[in-house]
């Protein structure tokens, strides 16, 4: 797997597992609305495996956090588990560097309101100061979200931000050839086989 590089501000790469299709939806809505948090707990290992941070050098690990309603209302933060999945197999901490305003939730707005992009503030400036830092999201739309928490982690001293994320959607401009980045990645362990996920999860009938 290669990572691939789109224009986002202080974002210095982003790597994917899979583009965003019909299978990818239904495993990522599985775990993030269906409380399958065995699902995003697999996803989350399986990104771990990308031989792209295998490689890499990161001191820390964290997520594009939920806003607090939503993480109250599914009992957890999705991009917690995933980030804490992918921290596991790296060998590399995982902190909350993030907080999200609960107005800020991306979830369910137009393409031109994604743009705006949530509105977040440190936590731990301390844990962020002069290290390596890998965001995890779940899916990659727009890009705004990683630019925020980019920005962010930027303001307080992270010297690199790479992101990690379970799919990429490619219909944006700004991600011409992911889908033939993936389509060159057939043979590495990083890339998803959803029945594995399902057998895993021991929850096939749920992605339906």
């Amino acid at each position: 797997m290669s990572p691939v590089v789109p224009s986002i501000p202080e974002v210095d790469a982003v790597v994917g597992l899979r583009p965003y299709d019909a299978t990818t939806r239904r495993l990522v809505l599985a775990g993030k609305n269906g409380s399958r948090r065995d699902v995003l707990r697999v996803l989350g290992h399986r990104l771990g495996l990308a031989p792209v941070l295998q490689t890499g050098s990161f001191d820390v690990i964290t997520w594009v956090p939920a806003s607090r309603s939503a993480a109250r209302r599914r009992g957890y933060d999705q991009g917690r588990l995933l980030a804490t999945a992918v921290g596991g197999c790296l060998g590399v901490p995982v902190r909350r560097l993030l907080a999200r305003d609960d107005w800020s939730a991306q979830a369910g707005l137009s393409r031109t309101d994604r743009l705006i992009g949530p509105s977040l503030r440190p936590t731990a400036p301390r844990s962020v100061d002069g290290r390596r830092v890998l965001v995890v999201d779940d899916v990659v739309t727009t890009g705004t979200s990683l630019a925020a928490v980019a920005t962010v982690l930027r303001r307080v001293g992270a010297t690199s931000v790479v992101a990690a994320a379970v799919a990429i959607v490619a219909g944006d401009s700004r991600w011409a050839g992911v889908r033939a980045e993936f389509a060159k990645s057939d043979s590495q362990v990083s890339l998803i086989d959803p029945a594995e996920v399902c057998r895993a999860s021991h929850g096939r009938n749920n992605y339906q």
